[in-house]
């Protein structure tokens, strides 16, 4: 939810920023590499999610589910034991092995909005490139 909810509050801001930095006559180049940037980003924020989730996933499991042939979700792990508390321990280590892959991007995420507030360039008017004033242009 808070991710789906930080996407929704982000990316208009973000379509207006990208539209408002090109000429009216190249908007499209502007809406394709905000595609482009935006399609790179879920992929790599997949990719990180995916792999903290799988290698903490595998380091929470309880003992008796370790090792080679080990179950790499809930749903392999619930074939190979019926027993309730080793279950609530699988589930619960999948929670924590996902809220790892959520902070680590979101730590990701910070780190590079700081990089970039701090090398984005000023934004100025230029007059007949279609570029509108905005209460965050600096001088």
């Amino acid at each position: 939810t808070v991710v789906a909810a930080g996407c929704g509050t982000a990316t208009p801001p973000l379509s207006d920023g990208v539209l408002a930095s090109v000429a009216a006559d190249r908007a499209g180049l502007g809406s394709g590499l905000q595609s482009v940037a935006r399609e790179l980003g879920s992929a790599f924020g997949i990719a990180v999610v995916g792999s903290v989730l799988n290698a903490r996933f595998a380091a929470e499991l309880p003992a008796g589910l370790r090792g080679p042939g080990a179950p790499s979700t809930v749903a392999a792990a619930r074939l190979r034991t019926a027993d309730p508390a080793t279950l609530r321990a699988v589930v619960t280590g999948f929670s924590h092995a996902m809220s790892a892959g959520l902070r680590t991007v979101a730590a990701a995420v910070l780190v590079a909005a700081v990089l970039v507030l701090h090398w984005l360039p000023a934004r100025r008017c230029r007059p007949g490139l279609g570029h509108r004033a905005h209460p965050t242009d600096r001088p």
